[in-house]
Order: C-alpha cells, then sequence, then structure tokens
C-alpha cells in the first residue's frame, strides 16, 4: 500500500504566555491508502486539534503534515480547499438539516460541485445504502434513532466518495448506536476506504485494526487490535 500521510513532530499550541494552552505536542504517525486507524484519548487529550489539522481546517504551531506526498503545512487557501475536498468529514456538531429527507440532506453538499441532480441522487442513494438506510431515503431526522443519525452523518460525509474519512464521535452515546457505527465503519474499511476515527470511547475505538492513544495531546501508545467480525445495523 502506498502512503495516504504522515505527520512529523507536530504540535499545536493555542494561546501564548501563561495563557498558552498545548494541544498537541511532538506527534509522529503515518497511515496507508486503505488503513482505519482510531484516535482514542479523553477529552483535552488533542483530538479535536488532530482532526482540524489532519482535515486542513487549522495549521499546527511546529511540525510536518504531508498528504500523498504534498507539504499540506505549505499550502495556500486554494490548495487547502482542494485537499478539504478529498475528504469526508462526519462531524456530530454537524447535524441532519430539519425539513429535509435524508436523500435530500445526503446529496445536498453535493451541489456545490456541480454535480447533475440524476447523477447525486445515484450517488446519496449508494452512501446511504452503505449505512444501512437505504430504506428510509425518504425520513426526516426527527424520526430517526440515535444509531440511524450517527450513521445518516457518515452517509452525507463519504457520499461524494471521498479519499480520507474523518469521524468524530463524543463518548456518551447509547451502546446499541455505538455497535452500529462501529460495524459500518468496519464494512467501509473492508470495502478500501481510509478512515480515520477520533473518540474516547474504548469499544468503538475497538472497531479499528490500529488504535492511536492521546493523553495530554501526546501520542502515547499505537498499537493493532484483532479484527472485528458480524455486523448489526438497527
Amino acid at each position: 500500500m502506498s502512503r495516504l500521510l504522515s505527520v512529523n513532530h507536530l504540535t499545536k499550541i493555542y494561546g501564548c504566555g501563561p495563557r498558552e494552552v498545548r494541544a498537541l505536542w511532538d506527534v509522529n504517525f503515518a497511515l496507508e491508502e486503505g488503513s482505519f486507524a482510531a484516535v482514542l484519548g479523553e477529552a483535552g487529550s488533542g483530538k479535536s486539534a488532530l482532526l482540524d489539522i489532519l482535515g486542513g481546517l487549522e495549521a499546527p504551531t511546529h511540525g510536518r503534515y504531508q498528504f500523498r506526498g504534498e507539504e499540506v503545512t505549505r499550502m495556500g487557501e486554494c490548495c487547502l480547499a482542494r485537499l478539504r475536498g478529498e475528504m469526508g468529514f462526519a462531524l456530530q456538531w454537524a447535524p441532519l438539516e430539519k425539513g429535509a429527507s435524508l436523500l435530500e440532506d445526503v446529496s445536498h453538499p453535493l451541489m456545490s460541485r456541480g454535480i447533475p441532480t440524476a447523477r447525486r441522487r445515484e450517488m446519496a442513494l449508494r452512501a446511504l445504502a452503505k449505512v444501512g438506510l437505504e430504506g428510509r431515503a425518504s425520513s426526516l431526522p426527527d424520526s430517526l434513532n440515535d444509531s440511524q443519525l450517527r450513521r445518516a452523518v457518515i452517509a452525507r460525509a463519504i457520499a461524494a466518495e471521498p479519499s480520507l474519512l474523518l469521524v468524530e464521535e463524543p463518548g456518551e452515546s447509547h451502546t446499541d448506536a455505538h455497535t452500529d457505527v462501529g460495524a459500518v465503519l468496519r464494512q467501509l474499511g473492508r470495502e478500501g476506504l481510509s478512515i480515520v476515527l477520533f473518540t474516547r470511547d474504548q469499544q468503538l475505538a475497538a472497531c479499528a485494526p490500529r488504535q492511536l492513544l492521546l493523553q495530554g495531546g501526546r501520542l502515547v501508545g499505537d498499537i493493532a487490535t484483532p479484527s472485528q467480525r458480524g455486523t448489526r445495523l438497527a
């Protein structure tokens, strides 16, 4: 497999002087194309800062970030916009649009890419099928349970067929929701999609073949986990 991304001596500092906060400190790792890794850590461990840097949303204070051999830390805004266009963001602070059906919500981000209506619908339906929601395309968000809402957010993130999926999952959630999200991510990983999952839930992180452990902004562990089998979608 070819190298997808690498970070070297990555450091992110917010503020200065007595108010300085080191969100990340000397972080080093690499991911190959088609790999699935979970970044596991408690609140304040640096997960959000790392997600923002990998997604081209924030620049590191020090260190290097390369994506497919390109130096992201030296990119201008136009190149960063192109980079973000290659990624899918399943962020929990980006909820579904109220009053819109799942099909409308999942297909909406595709409009800015100039994709014809029929093609957008096809891509959205395929994404919903990948997360087990093909029968809920006409449903409104208010009619969905926690598991279905989380999977719908993932569908919206993968509709444009990104090179890298960045998933942010909160630590508190119903066990069934985490089980279903984990099953979806495992299947997407088996299909060859590159995924980085950010979570503080150890059970959810275990769905990834690799876990990167963050603590106090430092990478304190990089371990392989046993492969998980079986899926259960509600």
